[in-house]
C-alpha cells in the first residue's frame, strides 16, 4: 500500500471516528419498519439501526438466517427521519456492503447475529469503506481485531437472541472488557509485559499501547443485547458506555412511544436516580 493510501485510510477512519463521536450518550434503537423508526426520532433517538426481522429469535423460528432488511424498507425509513439510518449486513457480505453504499445509508451494522454461522471468521475490509461500521465484540481481542478492519464504533454483544428483554449477557461483557482494559492499562509502564499481554490476546501490539494508554478504546463503545428498560440503559451508561442500542422488543411494549422516551432520558441522566424511579413508575403505571 502507498504512504498516500494509508494516508487516506487513516483520515477516513479518523472521520468516521469523529461521526460516531457525535452519537455519545444517545440511543440507538434497532428497527424494521417506518413507524419504529418515527417512534424512535421522536423519542430523541441519536439513529436508527434498519434490520429485516422484528426480533433474532423470529428469525429462528422462521429458520431463516437473513436478518437484513430489503432496499425498499431502507429507503422507506431513510425518507421518513432526519437522524442518521446504519443497515445491518451479514459479516463479511461485500455484496450487502455494495447495496448498502448505493442506499446512501450513513453507516453499516456488520454483525454475525444476522449470519448463520454466528463465528463467521471473515469481516468485510471497512478501510476500504467511506462509510462508518458499528461491529460487535464481547471481549476485547475481538475488539481489536475489528478495530484492525476498521470499524468506528464497537457495539457489545450481549445475548440478542433472548426472546425477552435480559441484558445480563450484556453486563458480562462489559465487565469483561473492562477488565481487560484495565489489565492493559495497568502494563502501560512495561512494554515486555504489554507485548506478552497483546501475544495472549493475539492482537496487535500498537493498538494494544493506544488503549493502554487511553484506559478505553480509541473509538465509542456501545453496549446492547435485549435492553429495554431505562434502568437497565441507565447502568450501562454508568458502567462506562458511550450510549445504548436498543432491542427492537421496546416496541412490544403497549406504550413503545413512552417507554422509547423514557429509555432516551435515562442515557441522558443516568446519574440522576430521583429521575430514573419516575421513569420506572412512570412505565409501570
Amino acid at each position: 500500500m502507498s504512504t498516500a493510501d494509508s494516508l487516506a485510510r487513516r483520515n477516513n477512519w479518523a472521520n468516521n471516528i469523529c461521526f460516531m463521536l457525535s452519537l455519545k450518550n444517545k440511543a440507538l434503537f434497532c428497527v424494521s419498519n417506518r413507524l419504529e423508526a418515527k417512534i424512535a426520532e421522536n423519542a430523541g433517538a441519536g439513529g436508527v439501526i434498519v434490520v429485516g426481522k422484528a426480533h433474532p429469535i423470529e428469525v429462528e423460528r422462521l429458520n431463516s438466517s437473513s436478518q437484513v432488511a430489503s432496499a425498499q424498507i431502507v429507503q422507506g425509513i431513510m425518507d421518513s427521519v432526519a437522524i442518521p439510518v446504519f443497515v445491518r449486513i451479514h459479516a463479511g457480505s461485500e455484496v450487502e456492503c455494495n447495496a448498502v453504499t448505493k442506499m446512501r445509508a450513513d453507516g453499516v451494522e456488520e454483525t454475525e447475529l444476522a449470519s448463520a454461522d454466528a463465528g463467521y471468521a471473515v469481516h468485510v475490509d471497512k478501510h476500504k469503506r467511506k462509510r462508518p461500521f458499528i461491529c460487535g465484540a464481547s471481549t476485547l481481542a475481538e475488539a481489536l481485531r475489528r478495530l484492525q478492519e476498521g470499524a468506528s464504533m464497537i457495539c457489545i454483544k450481549g445475548n440478542a437472541y433472548e426472546d425477552r428483554a435480559n441484558p445480563v449477557q450484556a453486563i458480562e461483557d462489559i465487565e469483561r472488557i473492562n477488565r481487560e482494559i484495565a489489565s492493559a492499562a495497568a502494563k502501560a509502564g512495561n512494554e515486555p509485559a504489554l507485548r506478552g499481554y497483546a501475544a495472549k490476546l493475539c492482537t496487535d501490539y500498537a493498538m494494544l499501547k493506544q488503549v493502554a494508554r487511553l484506559r478505553r478504546l480509541p473509538v465509542p463503545l456501545f453496549a446492547a443485547g435485549g435492553i429495554t428498560q431505562p434502568s437497565d440503559a441507565a447502568h450501562m451508561m454508568e458502567m462506562g458506555c458511550a450510549g445504548v442500542v436498543i432491542s427492537n422488543l421496546v416496541f412490544h411494549a403497549p406504550n413503545p412511544a413512552r417507554r422509547a422516551s423514557a429509555i432516551v432520558t435515562a442515557i441522558e441522566n443516568s446519574s440522576n436516580h430521583s429521575l430514573l424511579n419516575a421513569l420506572s413508575e412512570t412505565l409501570d403505571e
